[in-house]
């Protein structure tokens, strides 16, 4: 037991990440290369995916303090003034993330607008971005008065009164899937109206639900 006290699972979690955010800078560069050789401006899509790598690699930097300041460590081991920068890096951490995963969705639906053009499906983008703007809102400012007052989720006294970061990430995730799921099949009924053969059909619908992933 006093082994695994001491046990720091900090670097997994951090060799765990570089993948992922690797291959996410190189698919960006790629295709900021790809537009620079084909001589083709920035679209709204375009500014957007490099909003998404920027904040992307913010929580990769934030999540470097939480194991920098004692992350993937047992709680005893880790000093008083380490657990309060340890907490600050989780707030910002999940202030970061939260601004992330809509930046990413709102990508994806203006890259939706410039290949699909009709009236009535930029309706359809047009509404879902509102909804991922609204909810984006409302989780942010959930999640900076986490504890009333802001502070006390980082100075633990008795009188604070905060909400339950387990509950509060639960809640996100299963608004945050829900829209992947309703934007990852947006453009699906799109394809199937196009004037070309269903092997062609299937390839681009393979093509757009490998976005997913």
């Amino acid at each position: 037991m006093a082994d695994d006290l001491y046990e720091d699972k900090g670097p997994l979690v951090l060799r765990s990440i570089y993948p992922c955010a690797a291959v996410a800078t190189l698919a960006v560069a790629a295709r900021f290369t790809s537009r620079k050789l084909m001589r083709v401006p920035w679209a709204l899509d375009d500014y957007a995916v490099f909003v998404c790598l920027v904040l992307t690699w913010g929580v990769i930097v934030s999540l470097h303090f939480c194991v920098y300041y004692g992350g993937g460590t047992h709680l005893e081991t880790i000093s008083q003034p380490d657990q309060v920068r340890f907490l600050k890096s989780i707030y910002a951490l999940n202030e970061i993330y939260i601004s992330t995963t809509p930046a990413i969705k709102v990508a994806a639906l203006l890259m939706y607008r410039r290949v699909f053009t009709t009236p009535q499906f930029w309706k359809v983008t047009n509404g879902l971005m509102a909804l991922v703007v609204a909810w984006w809102l409302a989780e942010t400012i959930a999640a900076i008065f986490l504890c009333i007052p802001v502070d006390r989720w980082w100075n633990r006294t008795p009188d604070a009164k905060c909400m339950s970061l387990r509950d509060f990430d639960l809640a996100f995730a299963i608004i945050n899937i829900t829209f992947d799921f309703v934007i990852l099949l947006l453009p699906v009924n799109m394809v199937w109206r196009l004037q070309i053969n269903n092997i062609q059909k299937a390839a681009l619908t393979f093509v757009f639900l490998l976005g997913g992933l």
